[in-house]
């Protein structure tokens, strides 16, 4: 049995972020571990480029999972690359995002015990660091220390006892607290939590655009409705129950994929978003199992594009406060005044209508640009 496998998932980044995360654990001075990283869902662009990097390393096993025109679902990834481990004593699932120090993988081995959690706090680097190659300087280290707060950075535990709790629970999508309701649950079944913090040279983290609650990329209220449901679901402690929890999706699971581009769609371009719900609702309830439905909104109704000067100013305003992490942000007048539902308020409501209502499909998918927002569902 291996003692350790740490575990990706990846979704659309830069492939440059990706090498610089292999490379510092390919120089790892403990090299008794492996690496499963799961794709999950990337375009071709990433994807080609992400597997020739991987290819570079041995220690690495890449997976695709089909899960193009799914939310992003770091629970179902990461579980993923758990499951595909195999057999192992310890699992870590951690973030492309970070950059090892030379004694991780040793200092890891030393404190992983099968009561313990265990979590490594990080550095984050600048937005402009660029001193790539002085990193491993064990004299001084760079950035500002995050402190115990990023749970989901690096999360070891025993994969006997991540798999008797079910995981991480895959109702979570797009941005969400999965790894602080895994932590919650460990607790519950007499788990400790023990963070370690390496100094020298300490783990570091490589900027990137805020992508949570205050990124503006979230559906409304999105991080409210899942702290609810992780408060909700405090006392149940084994989640995925299905047993299919984790499963690697392939090409022939998803109906979607092979859509004929020309199929007919419903066209709900000029509702307003609550009627649009109730339409899309609708025709999904009345048809019968195997249908294909396909939903579009399109044309100046559902534009991204409009931008008023005080639109602008008001954007400007909520990047400053953003910088500064203020409580209060602004929202801007076409918001504010609902004189229009732009592409965003649709998306919104299909992140919804899929979080409640994805295991009951058999398969959806979502592609949205700028001006056009094409939903699919398989009854």
């Amino acid at each position: 049995m291996d003692e350790l496998a740490i575990v990706f998932g990846y979704r659309n980044r830069e492939p440059i972020r990706v090498k610089r995360c292999l490379e510092s654990l390919s120089k790892q001075t403990d090299s008794d571990f492996r690496v499963v990283f799961v794709d999950y869902g990337s375009e071709k662009i990433f994807a080609d480029q992400i597997k020739e990097i991987v290819a570079q390393y041995g220690f690495v096993d890449y997976h695709y999972s089909f899960t193009q025109g799914w939310f992003w679902n770091r629970a179902h990834a990461l579980n993923t690359g758990v499951r595909i481990a195999g057999d192992v004593t310890f699992v870590v699932t951690s973030d492309v995002d970070l950059i090892f120090p030379v004694d991780f993988v040793s200092l890891l081995k030393k404190n992983l015990k099968p009561d313990l959690e265990l979590h490594v706090v990080a550095n984050n680097l600048p937005e402009k660091f660029d001193r790539w190659d002085q990193l491993q300087d064990r004299k001084r280290a760079y950035g500002k220390k995050r402190g115990n707060t990023a749970l989901g950075l690096v999360q070891g535990i025993a994969k006997s006892v991540f798999e008797q709790v079910g995981g991480f629970d895959e109702y979570y999508c797009i941005w969400g607290a999965e790894d602080e309701d895994l932590n919650e649950r460990l607790k519950r079944v007499g788990i400790e939590t023990k963070w370690l913090d390496i100094n020298t040279p300490p783990l570091y983290h490589q900027w990137h655009a805020t992508s949570g609650p205050r990124s503006f990329n979230l559906p409304s209220r999105w991080q409210e409705v899942l702290v609810n449901y992780k408060f909700q679901m405090r006392e149940d402690v084994n989640r995925n129950q299905s047993g299919n929890w984790g499963k690697l999706i392939k090409d022939e699971d998803r109906l979607l994929l092979d859509l004929d581009s020309d199929q007919d769609a419903i066209n709900l371009q000029g509702l307003p978003v609550h009627l649009a719900l109730i339409k899309m609702m609708e025709k999904i309830n009345n048809a019968k199992t195997g249908d294909i439905l396909k939903f579009l909104i399109q044309g100046t109704e559902a534009s991204m594009n409009e931008k008023s000067k005080l639109v602008n100013l008001l954007n400007w305003i909520n990047k400053n406060l953003d910088r500064v992490d203020s409580p209060v942000l602004l929202v801007n007048d076409l918001t504010f005044y609902k004189r229009r539902n732009s592409i965003l308020d649709y998306r919104d409501t299909i992140a919804y209508l899929v979080l409640e209502n994805r295991n009951a499909w058999s398969d959806y998918s979502l592609d949205i640009d700028s001006d056009n927002l094409i939903f699919s569902v398989v009854k």
